[in-house]
């Protein structure tokens, strides 16, 4: 039965769902942890990562698996921005996309330093040297320079991207959690054919007095799913069940050192 037939069959008059919406598949493990539905495609000069936990395997599985938006949400340390580097380098290695673009909200950390000189690229290189850092793990310096000097790779402040339309285009947010609901509509009404876009962010770190859509749109979507309104005809909800994969990161999840998971908990516990 397909799914819009058997999203017909759970809804009754009312258009209640009568028993628990399908959730969107996820990949599945074997015994060892590893995948058993997307399999790894090794090939010579590709860059090299090793999932280490279940939610990065995940991560990778839905990008894997064709997913246009990858939203990774969750604990810092737990290597979001580091799975999308990889999947992004291994994307333009395999010429699968003709351009990585990274965009970040023009939302401060705390108090600022002033204004800073130069171009749109040169005020955005502080807010992605972790970024950049893990592409030239994964690209080479001199990859990464080549990548950069021919606007492969650009960074975007988010405010320059209405209008834009994004295709054959692999686009990361970072900091995801600093857009609000507007703007997210705004960032997922650019996606266009062969466009892929990975999310990054931690609702924790939402600046006091600011408001998040990152956690808002996802759930606004999922509900989606659960009610099948009116509004959203079979094909519309199709394409909202195979293009989402949302990954919840927690602090179990940290790797980056012992210190930093138990501050982490630390924190998120009270």
């Amino acid at each position: 039965m397909s799914k819009s037939a058997t999203r017909h069959v759970r809804k009754t008059r009312n258009n209640k769902i009568v028993e628990g919406e399908k959730p969107i598949q996820k990949p599945k493990f074997d015994s060892n942890g590893g995948l058993t539905v997307f399999a790894e495609q090794v090939q010579p000069n590709m860059p090299k990562f090793d999932a280490k936990t279940q939610n990065q395997k995940l991560a990778l599985a839905y990008l894997r698996a064709g997913k246009q938006v990858v939203a990774l949400i969750g604990s810092a340390g737990t290597g979001k921005s580091l799975i999308a580097a990889f999947w992004a380098s291994s994307q333009l290695k395999q010429k699968k996309v003709e351009q990585v673009v990274l965009i970040r909200p023009n939302v401060l950390n705390g108090k600022t330093i002033g204004l800073l000189t130069g171009n749109e690229q040169e005020k955005l290189a502080p807010f992605f040297v972790q970024t950049m850092d893990h592409f030239r793990k994964f690209l080479g310096a001199g990859y990464l320079s080549y990548c950069q000097h021919k606007e492969i790779i650009v960074t975007r402040a988010f405010e320059f991207i209405r209008g834009q339309s994004y295709e054959n285009t692999l686009v990361i947010l970072e900091e995801g959690q600093g857009l609000t609901e507007e703007e997210y509509e705004t960032l997922l009404s650019r996606i266009g054919d062969g466009c892929q876009l990975i999310i990054t962010g931690d609702t924790r770190q939402v600046n006091k007095g600011q408001s998040s859509g990152l956690d808002s749109t996802f759930k606004m979507i999922s509900k989606a799913l659960e009610d099948c309104p009116d509004y959203l005809d079979d094909g519309d909800l199709d394409s909202l069940e195979d293009s989402v994969g949302v990954v919840h990161f927690t602090p179990d999840d940290i790797l980056r050192s012992g210190f930093c998971k138990a501050i982490v908990k630390l924190y998120y516990h009270q």
